[in-house]
């Protein structure tokens, strides 16, 4: 029987491949050994393999043998080491072009009218978040996923699915559709490189040379993140014990503002409460306004406890301008800030690099709700009016339209 060795197949040593005097090949699964004359021989991925061979084999024969005969010491270790690729479990939501055009089917059929009926803001905000939410997560809900370490930042789940498809159409000797989707595969991968990078020094242009340098540097793998300095700091303090780290740097948080008293437990200014029975034409926001207020949203800032993302409020604010411009209302005329928009998701990062202490090197950074900063906006306003008289003339800071450098000159 004549050996014909060794077979690479796209960088992989895959069996030893023996051709009998009757045009029969053998190819053998199993363990495989070291021999002084051959050398290690490791198989990986078997399956593709066979059909690689039974493809391009069309008038030979192919036998497969289970188990192959161990000859000499094997070092098996060794080379499933070398070819074992780390991979990482992560938590992922697919929003593909497709999800996002039911989700905006859907998000158009929504019935406003029982958020309209009801009496309070509280059970209007409540029922607008569990809507969203609702829908939200049907449409893309979370799933784990296996990402390899060496993947670049800019692969996604869809680009994957068509590699796989292009190698699909190669081991089947579909020529045709293998260039067609090969082509797919380079356009996407340049489209795709083009429009991370390009997306992350976007919001830099307008920043200042500190903030630029330190993105290029992110980009670049030349500098540590945050959750990086704090792990260390992490096991600096708590022996790498996350949990107590995280109770730790709540309780300084916390402690920060202990000596403050909460503003319900105040009655020194309950003489001056005064009752509304009417609200001021001027201080009612209209639906173009809440519209027109919603497509200006930055869909770069993250969201808050209540779990809304930035970009459904901007895109579908021609249809979710209903509801917010109703919620906004009401909640004027009650003078009652829903408790969710009182909270915030807050996040501790560090002051220098690295940081030492959680006392003096952290400090806390809140997520508050997109909808009450919104909402903000226009208390500005109608504030605005009664206090720029009564601002000094050589206050500079905290001033639209006006720096530090009008004060130099």
């Amino acid at each position: 029987m004549q050996e014909i060795g060794l077979w690479q197949y796209n960088g992989l040593l895959v069996p030893k491949v023996q051709k009998g005097p009757k045009g029969v090949v053998h190819l053998y699964r199993g363990a495989y050994s070291v021999k002084p004359d051959i050398g290690p021989c490791f198989c990986a991925r078997f399956d593709i393999i066979f059909k690689v061979l039974r493809n391009r084999c069309v008038h030979t024969s192919i036998q497969l043998h289970y188990p192959l005969n161990i000859v000499g010491g094997t070092n098996h270790s060794s080379h499933r080491k070398s070819m074992t690729v780390s991979k990482v479990k992560v938590t992922t939501r697919v929003m593909g072009q497709s999800e996002r055009a039911f989700f905006a089917q859907d998000i158009q059929r929504v019935n406003w009218n029982p958020l309209l009926r009801l009496e309070t803001c509280q059970e209007q905000l409540d029922y607008f978040i569990t809507t969203i939410n609702d829908l939200f997560e049907s449409h893309f809900p979370k799933k784990e996923v296996f990402r390899h370490e060496s993947d670049k930042p800019w692969v996604t789940d869809s680009f994957k699915k068509l590699v796989r498809k292009r190698q699909y159409a190669y081991l089947n000797d579909n020529q045709d559709e293998y260039k067609l989707i090969r082509n797919k595969v380079n356009r996407m991968r340049t489209r795709l490189r083009s429009e991370y990078y390009k997306n992350k020094v976007s919001q830099l242009k307008d920043s200042n040379v500190k903030q630029w340098w330190k993105k290029v540097n992110e980009l670049a793998g030349k500098s540590d993140s945050s959750s990086k300095q704090l792990q260390g700091l992490c096991n600096d303090i708590c022996d790498g014990d996350e949990v107590q780290f995280a109770n730790k740097i709540n309780e300084f948080f916390k402690s920060v503002g202990s000596s403050l008293v909460p503003i319900e437990s105040i009655n020194e200014y309950s003489e001056y409460e005064i009752e509304v029975n009417e609200i001021p034409e001027e201080y009612i926001i209209s639906l173009e306004q809440t519209q027109k207020q919603l497509a200006k949203l930055n869909v770069c800032k993250a969201i808050g406890p209540d779990m809304i993302p930035t970009w459904i409020l901007r895109d579908f604010c021609e249809y979710l301008a209903i509801p917010v411009c109703a919620i906004y209302n009401s909640l004027i005329r009650e003078g009652h800030v829903p408790q969710i928009w009182k909270s915030a998701d807050v996040s501790a990062l560090p002051k220098k690099t690295p940081p030492k202490t959680i006392e003096n090197d952290l400090r806390p950074i809140s997520l508050t709700p997109i909808l009450c900063k919104d909402l903000e906006t226009f208390v500005v306003e109608w504030t605005w009016v009664f206090i720029r008289d009564k601002l000094d003339k050589r206050q500079y800071g905290s001033l639209k339209g006006s720096s530090t450098t009008h004060a130099l000159s």
